[in-house]
C-alpha cells in the first residue's frame, strides 16, 4: 500500500482517500489518529477539545475500496465521549501514464450540542482527479448536516516532499450552497502545513481558517487561524 493511501486513513479529517492507486493485491490498513482538535472544513467540531479518530480501509485489487472510522473526544465539562462516525464506498481507476480516477458515497454522522437538532448527518457523492503532487476533488450533499441542504464543495490537495521525514502539504476549499438550508453562504476554507514521517506513523503541524463563519457549529471557531497537531499510528 502507497505511503499516500496510509496516510489518508490517518487525515485530521477523513472522507475519503486523498490519493489513490490500484494494486495488484487486496489489502486492509488501520490507523488511530490523535489531534488536539477536530476540524471539517475549517469548522471545529470538538469545540477546540482534543480528539481520538480510529479508521479501517479495505482495498481491493479491482478498485474497489470501503473504510470508516469512528471518532470520540475528550472535554473539560463532559469527559470522554462519542464525537461521531464517517463511512465510504468508492471505486479508484488508474488511467495510462499515472493520474487516477476516483467516484464514491460517504456519509458522515456527528453527535454534537452545537447543532440545531443536537445530531447532524451529511452524505455526499464525490468524484475526483488525482495526480501524484495534487488531487481535485468535487462533493455534493442533498443534506449537508441539515435536512433538504443542498451544496456542492470542491477542493484541491498538493504536497510538497521535502528531505525524509519532511514534507509540506496545503489545502483549499469552496462550499456553496444550492439553496433548502439554513445558511446559503458560500464560504472558503484553507489549510497548510508540515508532517514528519516516523516508523509506524506520522506527526503533522497544520494551520486552518475558514470564513465565514458557519451556523451550524457553535460557538464558531472558524474566521481566525487554528493551529492544530495531530500524530497518526498505522496498523
Amino acid at each position: 500500500m502507497s505511503s499516500a493511501r496510509r496516510r489518508s486513513l490517518g487525515a485530521l479529517l477523513i472522507l475519503a482517500p486523498l490519493s489513490l492507486a490500484t494494486h495488484a493485491r487486496s489489502q486492509v490498513a488501520a490507523s488511530a489518529t490523535f489531534t488536539t482538535n477536530y476540524l471539517y472544513r475549517g469548522v471545529s467540531l470538538s469545540d477546540g477539545e482534543p480528539a481520538l479518530d480510529v479508521a479501517l480501509l479495505y482495498d481491493h485489487k479491482s478498485g474497489f475500496y470501503a473504510g470508516g472510522s469512528l471518532i470520540g473526544e475528550v472535554t473539560r465539562r463532559r469527559g470522554a465521549q462519542g464525537l461521531g462516525n464517517q463511512a465510504y464506498l468508492g471505486y479508484a481507476y488508474r488511467l495510462p501514464g499515472g493520474p487516477t480516477l476516483d467516484v464514491g458515497v460517504s456519509n458522515l454522522h456527528y453527535r454534537s450540542y452545537g447543532y440545531p437538532a443536537g445530531d447532524a448527518d451529511a452524505t455526499e457523492v464525490y468524484a475526483g482527479y488525482v495526480t501524484g503532487l495534487l488531487n481535485y476533488y468535487i462533493h455534493y450533499s442533498p443534506n449537508y448536516f441539515y435536512p433538504g441542504a443542498h451544496v456542492i464543495y470542491g477542493e484541491v490537495n498538493g504536497a510538497v516532499r521535502l528531505p525524509r521525514p519532511w514534507r509540506l502539504f496545503g489545502h483549499v476549499g469552496v462550499l456553496t450552497p444550492l439553496g433548502g438550508g439554513y445558511d446559503n453562504k458560500e464560504r472558503y476554507d484553507v489549510r497548510a502545513g508540515i508532517a514528519a514521517a516516523f516508523r509506524h506513523g506520522e506527526a503533522q503541524l497544520a494551520w486552518t481558517t475558514a470564513r465565514p463563519s458557519a451556523t451550524y457549529a457553535d460557538p464558531p471557531s472558524q474566521g481566525r487561524g487554528v493551529v492544530a497537531l495531530g500524530l497518526t499510528w498505522f496498523f
